[in-house]
């Protein structure tokens, strides 16, 4: 979970992001916490406490960085441009779960972005969770371990060039 506390600067009146990792009996609730806050080309930095860091594609399939995101960045993708978590049994949620991010659509006329996938190694309840934009709308797909879908949702909630928050619950 990502805060943005208002009250918060630097000696140098720079703003600040903080950035939060929430904790039940000294374990983290959370699987993958990746606010995006640092300027990498390499690497987005996983606060979870999990090490799931996420490596983004060499050049020239890299999302660029820059500082206009929701909570202190963003990555910006075109076409290719991906980032890889690599596979950890940290990711294998066992127990309901949601997903939250931000979302800036930059066009909605063109074809398919897909937002998040996973592949068969990385599962969610030995699953795949699929999650896509679609010019104004936004699927989501979860499936067993079997293949069979367990969950679709599809809503044309998307607006262009403006920042949205997405939760998605299972």
């Amino acid at each position: 979970l990502t805060c943005l506390n208002q009250s918060t600067a630097d000696v140098n009146l720079d703003n600040v992001t903080n950035v939060y990792n929430w904790n039940v009996s000294s374990a983290s609730i959370l699987l993958l916490n990746l606010p995006f806050d640092i300027n990498s080309s390499a690497t987005a930095k996983d606060y979870s406490g999990n090490g799931n860091n996420a490596t983004l594609a060499a050049s020239p399939n890299n999302p660029v960085w820059n500082s206009s995101g929701r909570t202190g960045g963003a990555y910006t993708f075109n076409d290719n441009e991906s980032m890889n978590i690599t596979k950890s049994s940290t990711l294998n949620a066992t127990y309901n779960f949601s997903i939250e991010f931000w979302y800036n659509p930059k066009d909605l006329d063109g074809g398919d972005n897909i937002i998040l996938t996973n592949s068969p190694d990385l599962t969610v309840n030995n699953g795949e969770i699929f999650i896509e934009q679609a010019s104004s709308s936004l699927s989501t797909t979860l499936r067993n371990s079997g293949g069979s879908i367990i969950a679709r949702t599809s809503s044309s909630v998307l607006t262009q060039d403006v920042w949205q928050h997405i939760v998605i619950v299972e």
